[in-house]
């Protein structure tokens, strides 16, 4: 029963994403000195992520399908690789998720369209990069399944 609620929450997420409030914003110049921290914050820019497999998701706390997607993150994203890859939730609308060990906050330095040059107003969304910082994939709203980004995590690491 449980397996079923978890592939009905993935399949409701990856059949429908929520519109973002337009706080998506352009990013501006981002520094390029490669160093990496431990810790992933809001203040981080995007070659702090240098050096491990990244995974930043885009998700808003007014979006049904971010907060269903948030557990089944945690649960097979985070918990699994967060010792492996820099994991990052950046939430555009400003707020928090309830789930506290998830380093997550608004971070205007990452911005899926300026990271991917590609548009999207959508979330929940995501991007892997390698550690490099490449994007090796990124999924806007619904376009792609959990599935695609746990297969690309594994063969980054």
């Amino acid at each position: 029963m449980k397996y079923i609620i978890l592939i009905s929450i993935l399949c409701m997420v990856t059949l429908f994403g929520c519109t973002s409030t337009g706080t998506i914003e352009t990013a501006g110049d981002l520094v390029t000195d490669g160093s990496n921290i431990d810790s992933i914050s809001s203040n981080s820019k995007l070659t702090d992520f240098y050096g491990k497999p990244s995974v930043i998701l885009f998700g808003g706390t007014f979006c049904s399908h971010c907060k269903s997607a948030i557990p089944v993150f945690k649960e097979k994203i985070y918990d699994v690789y967060s010792q492996e890859i820099n994991i990052w939730i950046n939430v555009v609308d400003k707020g928090t998720f309830d789930i506290e060990s998830i380093p997550q906050g608004y971070n205007p330095n990452l911005v899926f369209n300026d990271i991917t040059n590609t548009k999207c107003d959508y979330v929940p969304s995501w991007i892997v990069l390698d550690e490099t910082g490449k994007v090796v994939t990124s999924s806007c709203g619904g376009e792609k399944e959990l599935s695609d980004m746990l297969k690309t995590i594994e063969d980054l690491i």
